[in-house]
């Protein structure tokens, strides 16, 4: 897919796409000016999207594309790495960033974010198994401050394939 096409089945312009190649803003490695895209790259910039404009405001550009880089690891070892893959789940799959703080023995801070890849309903569990690691101190006294971004996957999975669809395009294989 030519890079048109991917930011027209993203919901984004092709000069928003432009804009975060060039800011280093993009949900996956930049594969340069010429490079053949496929439908995960768009699949990935309709869930940063999302994410940036969230019904609370959303976050930045640079912690979407964070967030979608590195929840797309646990997503697609789950689901796989096609829109396809989480269509037609009987619960839609999610990804999401939790950022965690918790103190040392000393009294310093540490913060750290938790990524999350699968339905809403497993996200208490999730953060509870953040949290199991009793030989750190600051896990043992860690509690999550604030959930950043959460965002639907399987209903930006389906945005993106019925905008492919109006445009004729193949969906193809998708890249990892």
């Amino acid at each position: 897919m030519k890079p048109a096409a991917v930011a027209l089945c993203a919901g984004i312009t092709t000069k928003r796409l432009h804009q975060l190649r060039d800011r280093a803003q993009l949900p996956y490695p930049n594969p340069g000016f010429r490079a053949e895209l496929d439908i995960s790259h768009a699949w990935r910039l309709r869930i940063q999207d999302a994410a940036i404009n969230g019904p609370s405001g959303g976050i930045g550009p640079d912690d979407a594309a964070g967030m979608v880089s590195n929840a797309w690891g646990y997503l697609s070892t789950r689901y796989g790495t096609h829109p396809n893959d989480v269509v037609g789940l009987e619960v839609a799959a999610w990804i999401g960033a939790i950022e965690f703080a918790g103190t040392d023995r000393h009294g310093e801070v540490e913060r750290w974010m938790g990524w999350f890849a699968g339905p809403v309903a497993e996200l208490q569990d999730f953060i509870a198994a953040q949290l199991a690691d009793p030989t750190s101190e600051a896990l043992r006294n860690a509690h999550p401050v604030k959930v950043l971004a959460l965002v639907n996957v399987t209903a930006a999975a389906l945005t993106v394939l019925a905008r492919a669809d109006e445009l004729g395009l193949d969906r193809g294989e998708a890249q990892s």
